[in-house]
């Protein structure tokens, strides 16, 4: 049980790093930035150097280190998308008042918050259950 913690642990915080540096929402130095990244470069070569265990197989880690990686494509390919769909409003001139009040808050949310913990849920859930 303590191993299935240690890799939700491990997973939490690489989607929390990945937060930090995408989002800037959580400030972070620039060594630092550097440091954890190699750590979890090293953390992830010695799950596929060591010897399989029965706890998590290289299958389901790569998948789950995926899901963690696809929250950089999210993040871009949301970006693009909310840039297109607003230039697309302004276009057309209609009343900006929803879209600035309403939907673009609510997009961020989901874009830069909701999505982050899912996925870690999602990770968990993997996890506990294997």
């Amino acid at each position: 049980m303590l191993i299935k913690i240690a890799y939700c642990l491990f997973f939490g915080l690489l989607n929390l790093y990945i937060l930090a540096v995408l989002t800037k929402a959580i400030k972070i130095n620039q060594v630092a930035i550097l440091v954890l990244a190699l750590l979890f470069v090293l953390a992830i070569l010695i799950q596929f150097v060591s010897p399989p265990t029965e706890l998590i197989t290289n299958n389901t880690f790569k998948n789950l280190l995926f899901f963690s990686l696809s929250l950089i494509v999210l993040h871009f390919g949301s970006s693009i998308m909310l840039s297109i769909f607003e230039s697309k409003i302004q276009s057309m001139n209609l009343s900006n008042k929803f879209l600035e009040q309403v939907f673009i808050p609510a997009f961020n949310f989901i874009r830069l918050k909701l999505i982050y913990v899912l996925v870690f849920i999602f990770q968990c859930v993997q996890i506990i259950s294997k």
